[in-house]
Protein backbone atom coordinates (compact mmCIF):
# COMPACT_ATOMS: atom_id res chain seq x y z
CA UNK A 1 0.00 0.00 0.00
CA UNK A 2 2.79 2.36 0.93
CA UNK A 3 4.56 1.44 -2.30
CA UNK A 4 1.47 2.39 -4.35
CA UNK A 5 1.18 5.71 -2.54
CA UNK A 6 4.87 6.40 -3.15
CA UNK A 7 4.52 5.67 -6.88
CA UNK A 8 1.40 7.85 -7.09
CA UNK A 9 3.17 10.70 -5.31
CA UNK A 10 6.11 10.47 -7.70
CA UNK A 11 3.75 10.53 -10.68
CA UNK A 12 2.03 13.67 -9.34
CA UNK A 13 5.40 15.38 -8.84
CA UNK A 14 6.46 14.41 -12.37
CA UNK A 15 3.23 15.74 -13.89
CA UNK A 16 3.58 18.99 -11.96
CA UNK A 17 7.16 19.36 -13.17
CA UNK A 18 6.14 18.77 -16.82
CA UNK A 19 3.33 21.31 -16.49
CA UNK A 20 5.73 23.87 -14.99
CA UNK A 21 8.29 23.36 -17.79
CA UNK A 22 5.59 23.71 -20.46
CA UNK A 23 4.30 26.90 -18.87
CA UNK A 24 7.83 28.32 -18.64
CA UNK A 25 8.50 27.65 -22.33
CA UNK A 26 5.16 29.20 -23.28
CA UNK A 27 5.88 32.39 -21.37
CA UNK A 28 9.42 32.60 -22.82
CA UNK A 29 8.13 32.15 -26.37
CA UNK A 30 5.58 34.91 -25.90
CA UNK A 31 8.14 37.35 -24.50
CA UNK A 32 10.58 36.83 -27.35
CA UNK A 33 8.29 37.38 -30.32
CA UNK A 34 5.72 40.10 -29.72
CA UNK A 35 4.35 41.70 -32.88
CA UNK A 36 2.95 45.21 -32.80
CA UNK A 37 -0.52 45.05 -34.26
CA UNK A 38 -2.50 48.27 -34.82
CA UNK A 39 -3.19 49.53 -31.32
CA UNK A 40 -5.53 52.06 -29.79
CA UNK A 41 -3.71 55.32 -29.01
CA UNK A 42 -1.98 55.37 -25.64
CA UNK A 43 -0.90 58.39 -23.60
CA UNK A 44 1.89 56.66 -21.64
CA UNK A 45 4.40 53.85 -22.12
CA UNK A 46 6.41 52.77 -19.09
CA UNK A 47 9.43 50.57 -18.41
CA UNK A 48 9.54 47.31 -20.38
CA UNK A 49 6.49 48.23 -22.47
CA UNK A 50 8.29 51.41 -23.54
CA UNK A 51 11.59 49.55 -24.02
CA UNK A 52 9.90 47.29 -26.58
CA UNK A 53 9.72 50.31 -28.90
CA UNK A 54 13.45 51.08 -28.64
CA UNK A 55 14.19 48.63 -31.47
CA UNK A 56 11.64 47.79 -34.16
CA UNK A 57 12.42 45.59 -37.14
CA UNK A 58 10.14 47.07 -39.78
CA UNK A 59 8.89 44.81 -42.55
CA UNK A 60 9.48 45.50 -46.24
CA UNK A 61 6.55 47.34 -47.84
CA UNK A 62 5.95 47.19 -51.61
CA UNK A 63 5.79 50.08 -54.10
CA UNK A 64 7.15 53.53 -53.39
CA UNK A 65 7.41 54.97 -49.85
CA UNK A 66 5.42 58.05 -48.88
CA UNK A 67 7.53 61.23 -49.12
CA UNK A 68 7.69 63.09 -45.80
CA UNK A 69 9.15 66.53 -45.10
CA UNK A 70 10.48 66.68 -41.52
CA UNK A 71 10.02 70.17 -40.11
CA UNK A 72 12.36 71.49 -37.37
CA UNK A 73 11.68 70.18 -33.87
CA UNK A 74 9.69 72.40 -31.50
CA UNK A 75 11.12 72.30 -28.00
CA UNK A 76 9.01 73.29 -24.98
CA UNK A 77 10.89 71.17 -22.45
CA UNK A 78 12.94 73.98 -20.90
CA UNK A 79 16.17 72.14 -21.75
CA UNK A 80 17.79 73.54 -24.90
CA UNK A 81 18.90 71.58 -27.95
CA UNK A 82 22.59 72.06 -28.63
CA UNK A 83 25.18 70.67 -31.00
CA UNK A 84 27.34 68.52 -28.71
CA UNK A 85 30.03 65.87 -29.00
CA UNK A 86 29.99 64.20 -25.59
CA UNK A 87 30.18 60.81 -23.97
CA UNK A 88 26.98 59.06 -22.97
CA UNK A 89 27.34 60.19 -19.34
CA UNK A 90 26.80 63.82 -20.35
CA UNK A 91 23.28 63.20 -21.64
CA UNK A 92 22.14 62.11 -18.16
CA UNK A 93 22.27 65.71 -16.94
CA UNK A 94 23.08 67.95 -19.94
CA UNK A 95 21.45 69.46 -22.97
CA UNK A 96 19.47 67.64 -25.65
CA UNK A 97 21.65 66.87 -28.68
CA UNK A 98 20.67 68.91 -31.72
CA UNK A 99 21.19 65.78 -33.82
CA UNK A 100 17.92 64.43 -32.37
CA UNK A 101 16.29 66.25 -35.31
CA UNK A 102 18.19 64.03 -37.73
CA UNK A 103 17.72 60.99 -35.49
CA UNK A 104 13.94 61.33 -35.80
CA UNK A 105 14.25 61.75 -39.58
CA UNK A 106 16.38 58.60 -39.72
CA UNK A 107 13.78 56.64 -37.73
CA UNK A 108 11.03 57.79 -40.10
CA UNK A 109 13.02 56.46 -43.08
CA UNK A 110 13.85 53.23 -41.21
CA UNK A 111 10.11 52.42 -41.15
CA UNK A 112 10.35 51.74 -44.92
CA UNK A 113 6.85 53.16 -45.24
CA UNK A 114 8.15 56.73 -45.40
CA UNK A 115 11.07 58.46 -47.10
CA UNK A 116 12.03 61.42 -44.93
CA UNK A 117 13.68 64.66 -45.99
CA UNK A 118 14.81 66.74 -42.99
CA UNK A 119 14.85 70.52 -43.24
CA UNK A 120 18.42 71.74 -43.28
CA UNK A 121 19.55 73.19 -39.98
CA UNK A 122 22.08 75.93 -40.75
CA UNK A 123 24.46 75.20 -37.91
CA UNK A 124 24.57 71.45 -38.46
CA UNK A 125 27.64 70.34 -40.34
CA UNK A 126 26.06 67.07 -41.43
CA UNK A 127 23.01 66.71 -43.61
CA UNK A 128 20.80 63.88 -44.72
CA UNK A 129 21.88 61.87 -47.74
CA UNK A 130 22.04 64.26 -50.71
CA UNK A 131 21.00 61.48 -53.08
CA UNK A 132 17.45 61.80 -51.73
CA UNK A 133 17.36 65.61 -51.81
CA UNK A 134 15.31 65.86 -55.03
CA UNK A 135 12.98 62.92 -54.82
CA UNK A 136 9.79 64.75 -55.74
CA UNK A 137 7.52 66.93 -53.61
CA UNK A 138 6.67 65.86 -50.07
CA UNK A 139 3.30 64.21 -49.57
CA UNK A 140 2.97 65.27 -45.94
CA UNK A 141 4.73 67.32 -43.27
CA UNK A 142 5.86 65.77 -39.97
CA UNK A 143 6.68 68.00 -37.02
CA UNK A 144 7.93 66.66 -33.70
CA UNK A 145 7.48 68.59 -30.45
CA UNK A 146 9.39 67.90 -27.23
CA UNK A 147 6.82 68.56 -24.49
CA UNK A 148 8.73 67.21 -21.48
CA UNK A 149 12.27 65.97 -20.90
CA UNK A 150 13.22 64.59 -17.47
CA UNK A 151 16.89 63.71 -16.98
CA UNK A 152 18.13 61.01 -14.58
CA UNK A 153 20.17 63.67 -12.72
CA UNK A 154 19.63 67.39 -12.16
CA UNK A 155 20.04 69.46 -15.30
CA UNK A 156 23.33 71.41 -15.33
CA UNK A 157 22.90 74.47 -17.57
CA UNK A 158 26.40 75.84 -16.93
CA UNK A 159 28.24 72.58 -17.80
CA UNK A 160 30.67 73.23 -14.93
CA UNK A 161 29.67 71.28 -11.83
CA UNK A 162 29.96 67.82 -13.37
CA UNK A 163 33.58 68.47 -14.32
CA UNK A 164 34.63 69.25 -10.75
CA UNK A 165 35.79 66.58 -8.28
CA UNK A 166 33.47 67.67 -5.48
CA UNK A 167 30.44 67.51 -7.77
CA UNK A 168 31.44 64.05 -8.92
CA UNK A 169 31.73 62.91 -5.31
CA UNK A 170 28.26 64.29 -4.60
CA UNK A 171 26.91 62.45 -7.57
CA UNK A 172 28.29 59.12 -6.37
CA UNK A 173 25.68 59.26 -3.60
CA UNK A 174 22.83 60.44 -5.83
CA UNK A 175 20.24 58.00 -7.13
CA UNK A 176 19.37 58.23 -10.80
CA UNK A 177 15.74 59.04 -11.55
CA UNK A 178 13.73 57.46 -14.30
CA UNK A 179 14.12 59.17 -17.66
CA UNK A 180 10.85 60.61 -18.93
CA UNK A 181 10.32 62.01 -22.43
CA UNK A 182 7.01 63.35 -23.72
CA UNK A 183 6.75 63.92 -27.49
CA UNK A 184 4.01 65.03 -29.84
CA UNK A 185 3.85 64.44 -33.59
CA UNK A 186 1.76 66.53 -35.97
CA UNK A 187 0.99 65.41 -39.52
CA UNK A 188 -0.22 68.03 -42.01
CA UNK A 189 -0.73 68.39 -45.75
CA UNK A 190 1.99 69.04 -48.29
CA UNK A 191 1.23 67.96 -51.87
CA UNK A 192 -1.48 65.54 -50.68
CA UNK A 193 -4.49 66.74 -48.77
CA UNK A 194 -5.01 65.34 -45.30
CA UNK A 195 -6.76 66.55 -42.18
CA UNK A 196 -4.29 67.74 -39.55
CA UNK A 197 -3.52 64.96 -37.08
CA UNK A 198 -1.62 64.96 -33.81
CA UNK A 199 -0.68 62.37 -31.21
CA UNK A 200 1.21 62.64 -27.88
CA UNK A 201 3.06 59.93 -25.98
CA UNK A 202 5.03 59.93 -22.73
CA UNK A 203 7.70 57.26 -22.25
CA UNK A 204 9.36 56.38 -18.95
CA UNK A 205 12.48 54.22 -18.72
CA UNK A 206 14.64 53.15 -15.81
CA UNK A 207 18.21 51.93 -15.94
CA UNK A 208 16.81 48.37 -15.83
CA UNK A 209 15.01 48.95 -19.17
CA UNK A 210 18.05 49.86 -21.27
CA UNK A 211 18.14 47.90 -24.51
CA UNK A 212 21.54 46.52 -25.47
CA UNK A 213 20.34 46.32 -29.09
CA UNK A 214 18.92 49.70 -29.97
CA UNK A 215 17.35 50.67 -33.26
CA UNK A 216 19.66 50.25 -36.24
CA UNK A 217 20.45 53.54 -37.98
CA UNK A 218 20.80 54.12 -41.69
CA UNK A 219 24.18 54.62 -43.32
CA UNK A 220 23.76 58.39 -43.13
CA UNK A 221 23.89 58.37 -39.31
CA UNK A 222 25.36 54.99 -38.43
CA UNK A 223 28.79 56.47 -37.69
CA UNK A 224 27.55 59.59 -35.91
CA UNK A 225 29.29 59.38 -32.55
CA UNK A 226 26.96 61.79 -30.75
CA UNK A 227 23.81 59.88 -31.66
CA UNK A 228 25.40 56.54 -30.82
CA UNK A 229 26.43 57.86 -27.40
CA UNK A 230 22.98 59.38 -26.86
CA UNK A 231 21.25 56.08 -27.59
CA UNK A 232 23.18 54.40 -24.77
CA UNK A 233 21.30 56.51 -22.20
CA UNK A 234 17.82 56.16 -20.73
CA UNK A 235 16.79 59.59 -22.06
CA UNK A 236 18.06 58.71 -25.53
CA UNK A 237 16.19 55.41 -25.57
CA UNK A 238 13.06 57.06 -24.14
CA UNK A 239 13.24 59.56 -27.03
CA UNK A 240 13.79 56.67 -29.45
CA UNK A 241 10.86 54.65 -28.09
CA UNK A 242 8.48 57.63 -28.17
CA UNK A 243 9.52 58.46 -31.74
CA UNK A 244 8.97 54.89 -32.94
CA UNK A 245 5.56 54.75 -31.28
CA UNK A 246 4.47 58.01 -32.94
CA UNK A 247 5.78 56.88 -36.34
CA UNK A 248 3.76 53.68 -36.00
CA UNK A 249 0.62 55.66 -35.15
CA UNK A 250 1.21 58.05 -38.06
CA UNK A 251 1.62 55.08 -40.40
CA UNK A 252 -1.73 53.69 -39.30
CA UNK A 253 -3.40 57.09 -39.72
CA UNK A 254 -2.05 57.74 -43.21
CA UNK A 255 -2.73 54.17 -44.28
CA UNK A 256 -6.41 54.65 -43.43
CA UNK A 257 -6.62 57.55 -45.86
CA UNK A 258 -7.29 56.45 -49.45
CA UNK A 259 -4.77 57.41 -52.10
CA UNK A 260 -6.03 59.52 -54.99
CA UNK A 261 -5.44 59.27 -58.73
CA UNK A 262 -6.57 61.52 -61.60
CA UNK A 263 -8.13 61.19 -65.00
CA UNK A 264 -5.50 62.28 -67.53
CA UNK A 265 -7.26 61.36 -70.79
CA UNK A 266 -10.75 60.54 -72.03
CA UNK A 267 -10.87 58.97 -75.51
CA UNK A 268 -14.64 58.42 -75.31
CA UNK A 269 -14.07 54.67 -75.50
CA UNK A 270 -11.57 54.37 -72.67
CA UNK A 271 -10.44 56.48 -69.72
CA UNK A 272 -6.77 56.73 -68.77
CA UNK A 273 -6.01 57.37 -65.10
CA UNK A 274 -2.74 57.83 -63.24
CA UNK A 275 -1.78 57.65 -59.57
CA UNK A 276 1.10 59.33 -57.77
CA UNK A 277 2.97 56.09 -57.23
CA UNK A 278 0.55 53.26 -56.52
CA UNK A 279 -0.12 50.51 -59.04
CA UNK A 280 -3.60 49.35 -60.08
CA UNK A 281 -5.24 45.91 -60.01
CA UNK A 282 -7.32 44.67 -62.95
CA UNK A 283 -10.97 44.44 -61.93
CA UNK A 284 -10.52 46.99 -59.12
CA UNK A 285 -13.47 49.37 -58.58
CA UNK A 286 -12.66 53.05 -58.00
CA UNK A 287 -14.93 55.86 -56.87
CA UNK A 288 -14.95 58.88 -59.22
CA UNK A 289 -15.08 62.41 -57.78
CA UNK A 290 -15.67 65.47 -59.95
CA UNK A 291 -13.11 68.26 -59.96
CA UNK A 292 -15.09 71.36 -58.95
CA UNK A 293 -14.41 74.90 -60.19
CA UNK A 294 -12.92 75.81 -56.80
CA UNK A 295 -10.34 73.04 -57.26
CA UNK A 296 -11.83 70.87 -54.54
CA UNK A 297 -13.40 67.44 -54.94
CA UNK A 298 -17.13 66.81 -55.04
CA UNK A 299 -18.27 65.75 -51.56
CA UNK A 300 -19.80 62.49 -52.87
CA UNK A 301 -18.63 60.11 -55.61
CA UNK A 302 -20.37 60.58 -58.96
CA UNK A 303 -19.98 56.90 -59.87
CA UNK A 304 -17.49 54.10 -60.27
CA UNK A 305 -14.77 53.15 -62.72
CA UNK A 306 -13.47 49.62 -63.24
CA UNK A 307 -9.84 48.90 -64.13
CA UNK A 308 -9.47 46.82 -67.30
CA UNK A 309 -5.77 47.33 -68.07
CA UNK A 310 -2.91 48.18 -65.73
CA UNK A 311 0.71 49.20 -66.29
CA UNK A 312 2.83 50.59 -63.44
CA UNK A 313 1.08 53.68 -62.03
CA UNK A 314 -1.29 54.11 -65.01
CA UNK A 315 -4.43 52.21 -65.97
CA UNK A 316 -7.31 52.10 -68.41
CA UNK A 317 -10.81 52.08 -66.94
CA UNK A 318 -14.47 52.00 -68.06
CA UNK A 319 -17.32 53.75 -66.23
CA UNK A 320 -19.84 51.43 -64.61
CA UNK A 321 -22.77 53.63 -63.67
CA UNK A 322 -22.26 56.89 -65.58
CA UNK A 323 -21.69 57.92 -69.20
CA UNK A 324 -18.20 58.27 -70.65
CA UNK A 325 -18.83 61.93 -71.53
CA UNK A 326 -19.56 62.66 -67.87
CA UNK A 327 -15.94 61.92 -66.98
CA UNK A 328 -13.60 64.89 -67.45
CA UNK A 329 -9.82 65.23 -67.47
CA UNK A 330 -8.78 66.33 -63.98
CA UNK A 331 -11.45 64.36 -62.13
CA UNK A 332 -10.27 62.32 -59.19
CA UNK A 333 -10.50 58.62 -58.43
CA UNK A 334 -10.24 57.14 -54.95
CA UNK A 335 -7.88 54.21 -54.64
CA UNK A 336 -7.92 51.61 -51.90
CA UNK A 337 -5.57 51.79 -48.89
CA UNK A 338 -2.03 53.02 -49.55
CA UNK A 339 -0.25 49.88 -48.33
CA UNK A 340 -1.40 46.98 -46.18
CA UNK A 341 -0.20 47.29 -42.60
CA UNK A 342 2.64 44.91 -41.79
CA UNK A 343 3.41 44.73 -38.08
CA UNK A 344 7.04 45.36 -37.03
CA UNK A 345 8.91 43.00 -34.74
CA UNK A 346 10.31 44.18 -31.42
CA UNK A 347 13.87 43.29 -30.40
CA UNK A 348 14.88 43.66 -26.76
CA UNK A 349 17.96 42.44 -24.94
CA UNK A 350 18.46 43.76 -21.42
CA UNK A 351 21.70 45.71 -21.03
CA UNK A 352 21.54 45.70 -17.22
CA UNK A 353 20.42 42.73 -15.16
CA UNK A 354 18.55 44.26 -12.26
CA UNK A 355 17.55 42.26 -9.22
CA UNK A 356 13.86 41.60 -8.74
CA UNK A 357 12.30 43.84 -6.11
CA UNK A 358 10.39 42.01 -3.38
CA UNK A 359 7.68 43.94 -1.58
CA UNK A 360 7.28 43.32 2.14
CA UNK A 361 3.76 42.52 3.18
CA UNK A 362 2.23 44.46 6.00
CA UNK A 363 1.75 42.34 9.08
Amino acid sequence: MNLEKSIEARENVLLSLIAFIFLSFSITALSKAPLFEPVAPLSKLQYRQAADYSHLNWQLIPDQPVNIQILPIKNFSGIPLQLREEKADYFDHGKIPLESHLLFSDLVTASRYFLAHADKVKFLEMQTDSKHANNGPADYHFQLTIEQYQLPFDYAPDDIWWKELNANVDRWFANARNAKVKLSLTVSSASKHIANWSRTIETTLSNCDLNAKTQSLTSALNHNQTINQYLQTTTGQAFLAASNYLILQAMQYINQKPAMGRVIRNNQNEILIRSEGRSFVIGELLGLYYQQQTGSLSPLPAGQLQIVKSFENQATAYPLNLRVDQVKVGDWVELSEVYPFIAPQSVFSAKNHCAAVSLAKAG
